[in-house]
């Protein structure tokens, strides 16, 4: 009896392992629409071999089917690409959002959301070329990188009140991944390469790439 009840409790601690994985998400076409209502059907028709391309990385990052470290590395590098674009626009929304004649036009509450998300794709474009730093043992740079995105999220989160509870999940979950990369990386730092770590301020800015 005993030995069952103790195979029992196994069997109970190991269903409660659950399997690591992505999930699948649609960016292209929130995001086209995104573009269509705030800029133009033109602007939009424009970015489509922009965003087909997002959409083709998300795809590639979703199934990985070369599981190779140098084929996860160029999947990495171009969904950090794909993020910073995605970021840019929403950084330009915003802007624009915050001075005449949309700043009389638009609630608090919309302008807050746009502000997450902007910050939400800059601490994603923070965390991925974090990883990517990692490889290359680039770890002063990668906790700069990371405590970057970390200040974003956490000043955009002061007027997060209202927030969609998806948005509010997303941003919650990715602070938790980069607050744990940036502890390994700290930790190293202070054991291993012991480097200075660059100000944020003195961080260049991802730039938009050309695919």
């Amino acid at each position: 009896m005993a030995a069952q009840s103790s195979a029992a409790a196994t069997t109970n601690i190991m269903l409660a392992v659950y399997e690591k994985k992505t999930t699948s998400l649609d960016l292209y076409r929130p995001l086209r629409n995104y573009i269509c209502m705030v800029y133009s059907e033109r602007e939009a028709q424009n970015l489509d071999d922009d965003l087909q391309t997002l959409k083709q990385y998300r795809s590639d990052l979703e199934r990985q089917s070369d599981p190779s470290p140098t084929s996860r590395r160029d999947l990495l590098q171009n969904y950090f690409k794909a993020l910073c674009l995605v970021g840019l626009y929403y950084e330009e929304a915003l802007a624009a959002l915050n001075v005449a004649p949309l700043k009389d036009h638009f609630d608090k509450p919309w302008i807050a959301h746009v502000q997450l998300k902007a910050a939400l794709f800059y601490a994603e474009a923070c965390y991925r070329y974090g990883l990517e730093l990692h490889e290359k043992e680039e770890v002063a740079e990668e906790i700069a990188r990371l405590r970057s995105g970390i200040s974003a999220l956490a000043e955009a989160k002061k007027n997060s009140k209202g927030a969609a509870a998806q948005l509010l999940e997303a941003i919650s979950k990715l602070e938790a991944n980069i607050n744990r990369n940036l502890e390994r990386a700290v930790k190293e730092n202070d054991r291993v390469y012991l480097m200075r770590i660059p100000s944020q301020s003195s961080l260049p800015l991802f730039q938009r790439f050309q695919w």
